[in-house]
């Protein structure tokens, strides 16, 4: 895709395609890098109504201050972290007759578009969008309508994700529409089909309550003969965890990510697992899918299909 088709398709996409947007958010009242930078800045008034940010019920009053053109909807039952919030977000969504959703998390800064060209050097590449090209919920829009067509020839592709910024150069990128059982695990900007989990019988498993629901739901996923997707020519940035999260600290951290390790272990997860980040004394820190173990070990294949005209 050209920079100019890219602009074209976004531009000429009806914002109402955009999917329902779910924001699971945790003593971060006013401080939302989401709702923010990213949401509030660019997006109509229309598209804010497809906003939804899910908090605890002691929160309502100060997220509602906080952000009053935002709807603001609080969690019920037994909650006690990210898992059962975001399979909460799933019912919810169900029992409202919404059949797909976005859930992104609350400190994404920017969504980026790539595009076809060139590096310094000569060499063909994939291109980011900059700033001032805007276009957020554009971008948002586009995804969910490659998303609706994706579900609707892979009905069992359950969950997926554009990519993280600084994995997005790669020359392929920008040509590619979607990719299933291949590219980065799903994690922080996230499409779902919500009507393929249920006919499916899939819901997130509260081991991992405590840590690394991200992972861990797509380890259920696969674990359930579904799939998990990725779409390359899309892209986002989020802070920097490491001096943000409301999870992990210094004093819990290590035993954190252990016990998402430990985890991970009890699903078929564990024979195609990458580690692929380890902290300075070597320990498991971050992992994700090793898409290449995965098919010789199902026997499959991974499943690119690219932008119409790309070759």
């Amino acid at each position: 895709m050209t920079k100019d088709q890219m602009q074209k398709m976004l531009l000429s996409t009806p914002i109402d395609t955009m999917f329902p947007i779910f924001i699971p958010s945790y003593l971060r009242a006013g401080k939302s890098a989401t709702l923010n930078k990213l949401i509030i800045p660019n997006f109509s008034t229309e598209a804010l109504k497809r906003i939804y940010v899910v908090v605890r019920p002691e929160q309502y009053k100060e997220y509602k201050k906080a952000y009053p053109q935002i709807n603001i909807l609080t969690l019920t039952g037994e909650i006690k972290g990210l898992a059962s919030t975001r399979q909460w977000i799933c019912d919810f969504a169900a029992a409202n007759r919404m059949p797909y959703i976005i859930d992104m998390d609350d400190d994404i800064t920017q969504l980026r578009f790539l595009y076809s060209g060139v590096s310094g050097s000569g060499n063909a590449c994939s291109k980011l969008s900059t700033k001032d090209d805007g276009l957020e919920m554009n971008i948002l829009a586009v995804a969910s309508g490659v998303c609706r067509g994706l579900f609707k020839n892979y009905p069992d592709a359950l969950y997926g994700n554009i990519r993280r910024r600084r994995m997005s150069m790669g020359e392929e990128n920008a040509l590619v529409k979607y990719q299933i059982q291949s590219g980065p695990t799903p994690r922080q900007v996230t499409f779902i089909n919500i009507k393929g989990l249920k006919r499916m019988g899939v819901e997130r498993d509260m081991i991992f309550e405590p840590h690394g629901d991200d992972i861990g739901f797509a380890a259920v996923v696969l674990s359930a003969s579904g799939q998990c997707f990725n779409l390359p020519s899309f892209a986002y940035d989020y802070v920097d965890e490491k001096c943000d999260s409301v999870v992990r600290t210094p004093a819990n951290s290590k035993r954190l990510h252990k016990y998402e390790y430990d985890m991970l272990m009890t699903y078929p997860i564990k024979d195609y697992l990458r580690t692929s980040f380890r902290d300075i004394e070597g320990n498991y820190m971050w992992g994700d899918i090793d898409w290449s173990k995965f098919h010789k070990l199902q026997g499959t294949k991974r499943i690119k299909i690219k932008w119409e005209g790309c070759l």
